[in-house]
């Protein structure tokens, strides 16, 4: 039941950015001084819907104690992003390859620690799952987001910032290097 929260809160998260990306797409290309990013926007809650299921299904799995699936679906991930990306700017696709890399690495991950989780757990979660209790725990659990919604959200400031301004200031090309060089400082720790 838990885990049916999490999915409907990242449903309804996925439409209200929708609607926000689709009322506001030119305004935000116009404050990153990408007009070619309008086209692009329309791809931030794809995404967000993928990695907020991953995210989902990843505490459902490390709840279950199936890290290997976790490790697994991890890789997928990396290895979908990554090699889509290098594919994609091989032929030139600029903004595109990075952002469309990005969500084919969180789809293939969701949707592969999905299956998994389908596979090994998907009769109980059926089984169990019960809109009142899900109601239940929602309300119960209230007080989790609304104390943690704060410093996630001073935490995601203090690292998307930064490729906020230099995208306001001095482009894109400026904004993508430095995420690329953020991305590869940050890839040893994650190891």
């Amino acid at each position: 039941n838990v885990l049916g929260v999490a999915v409907a809160v990242v449903c309804a998260t996925t439409i209200l950015v929708a609607v926000v990306c689709l009322l506001m797409r030119n305004w935000i290309a116009q404050v990153m001084r990408a007009p070619g990013l309008a086209g692009l926007v329309w791809l931030v809650p794809v995404d967000i819907f993928f990695a907020g299921l991953f995210a989902a299904l990843n505490s459902w799995a490390i709840r279950r104690k199936a890290f290997r699936l976790t490790s697994q679906s991890r890789v997928t991930n990396a290895v979908f992003t990554s090699g889509t990306q290098i594919a994609a700017g091989a032929k030139g696709a600029g903004a595109l390859g990075l952002v469309g890399g990005t969500v084919t690495g969180d789809a293939f991950g969701a949707i592969a620690l999905g299956a998994a989780v389908l596979k090994r757990d998907g009769a109980f979660v059926v089984r169990s799952l019960s809109l009142a209790r899900m109601k239940a725990l929602a309300r119960e659990y209230a007080d989790f987001p609304i104390c943690s919604a704060p410093q996630n959200l001073i935490s995601n400031v203090s690292t998307y910032l930064p490729i906020l301004m230099l995208a306001f200031f001095h482009g894109p090309r400026v904004a993508g290097l430095y995420a690329i060089g953020c991305r590869m400082l940050a890839y040893p720790a994650s190891l």
